[in-house]
């Protein structure tokens, strides 16, 4: 349950950075902002954040110059149970398990891009008593 998971990370004894939980509850909301994914760098041991510049895609942790990048899903969701809610990241493949969609086709190079994809990708969730469901 949530509100055991939340009195677990509220515990002032613990100094455990990392927590493991298994939960059975649903998506009852997706953060929707510019941030849903990011560029990433295109080395399979490394996907930290590229940045732009004017030979392409520059990744600072591995060094590496792209043309392109990898969008990567960064999603924050509301995890709810019959008790509580609780805010979770799912990144990279856990995104796109949580999307249904690979973040390739937001890409604006791709064959697959346009210009209100993601806003009418989200049209396809719909609000049944307080639960998002994907249609």
């Amino acid at each position: 349950m949530i509100c055991e998971i939340n009195e677990s990370l509220n515990d002032e004894n613990d100094t455990d950075q990392y927590h493991f939980f298994f939960l059975n509850g649903y998506v009852s909301r997706i953060k929707n902002d510019d941030r849903i994914f990011y560029p990433a760098c295109m080395s399979e041991n490394c996907r930290r954040k590229v940045t732009e510049d004017s030979a392409g895609f520059r990744c600072e942790h591995c060094g590496k110059q792209f043309l392109t990048y990898l969008p990567t899903y960064m999603i924050t969701a509301k995890i709810s149970d019959f008790t509580e809610s609780i805010y979770v990241n799912f990144a990279r493949e856990h995104g796109t398990a949580l999307m249904g969609k690979l973040t390739i086709s937001f890409l604006p190079r791709s064959p697959f891009f346009e210009l209100s994809l993601i806003d009418s990708y989200y049209c396809c969730f719909r609000h049944e008593s307080g639960r998002i469901q994907r249609v």
